[in-house]
């Protein structure tokens, strides 16, 4: 059986200001910011309503893992794409 959980509307922003802040922290080119904000704004759209906040979160940290495992040092939006079906599913086991 799968758990339902609510996305609020208000950890959108947030969602978006963590991944912000993050490209801005790992690289000064506001063409990668940009470019991360887009995919992640295109990730959350693509979430089911109810996955988690906790979903979200986890595909920030998914795709800074999988920036890390791939020898670089900030997350590109391949690296979103990468994790976040399942960081977003594993949510609804």
């Amino acid at each position: 059986m799968r758990r339902k959980f609510v996305l609020h509307l208000e950890c959108i922003p947030c969602f978006l200001n963590q991944a912000l802040r993050t490209s801005r922290f790992a690289v000064g080119s506001e063409r990668i910011h940009e470019a991360v904000l887009r995919k992640v704004m295109q990730r959350l759209l693509e979430v089911e309503w109810g996955s988690s906040p906790r979903a979200s979160i986890g595909m920030f940290i998914a795709a800074k893992a999988e920036a890390l495992l791939r020898g670089q040092k900030y997350v590109i939006p391949h690296h979103v794409k990468m994790v976040a079906h399942d960081a977003v599913s594993y949510t609804h086991l």
